[in-house]
């Protein structure tokens, strides 16, 4: 994945979250949420190309070389750093779900367990909103020009 895939991915996200405020299809929740995933993965996968001094194949390493060197390094919100965490777990979350019921303008998955996790409106604005500054970020440390 590229920036340029992060930023057509996120700008998805945004029509998507559009189109929600109009149709209010809890449905809709999901698909921008994978959305903001893809393009902060690939925004994550260039940090890594940047900065590390070897390949990191997995997000697991990726993320845990974004916290441990390229957060501090650069001053960043470790809230990136968190937001990518909470995003990866939510996407694994929705895949395993056996049951995913919309429900007053939210998406609720329930686990085998029974645990809820609901995906909100609210919710899903806030992942649209940071996953743009996460790229903005990106473009901004390494602009070259």
């Amino acid at each position: 994945m590229s920036l340029q895939q992060a930023t057509k991915e996120i700008e998805h996200a945004n029509h998507l979250l559009h189109v929600y405020v109009f149709l209010n299809e809890p449905k809709l929740l999901l698909n921008i949420t994978e959305h903001c995933f893809k393009a902060m993965e690939a925004t994550l996968h260039e940090f890594v190309e940047q900065t590390a001094p070897l390949p990191l194949s997995s997000f697991s390493q990726q993320l845990i070389h974004f916290k441990l060197k390229v957060q501090p390094k650069y001053r960043m919100d470790p809230e990136f750093g968190r937001l990518m965490q909470d995003l990866y777990i939510l996407k694994k979350k929705q895949k395993e779900a056996p049951v995913q019921l919309a429900r007053e303008s939210s998406v609720v998955l329930y686990s085998d367990a029974y645990e809820e996790e609901k995906i909100t409106h609210e919710r899903v604005k806030m992942f649209v909103e940071k996953a743009k500054l996460f790229i903005d970020e990106y473009a901004r440390i390494f602009s070259h020009g």
